[in-house]
């Protein structure tokens, strides 16, 4: 999962922009890389 995060949406380095600012863009890239992860399972669903 941290491969994804770090390579695909290119969350190498964390930028001085506040600790509320990171934390919710560390939050929604965990999502999005789950998301990635079970993407052919959530197309088999959708289509059963």
């Amino acid at each position: 999962m941290f491969g994804i995060i770090k390579g695909i949406f290119g969350f190498c380095k964390v930028r001085y922009r506040g600790l509320a600012k990171n934390t919710n863009r560390l939050h929604v890239l965990c999502a999005l890389s789950n998301l990635l992860t079970q993407k052919n399972r959530l197309l088999r669903l959708k289509t059963a």
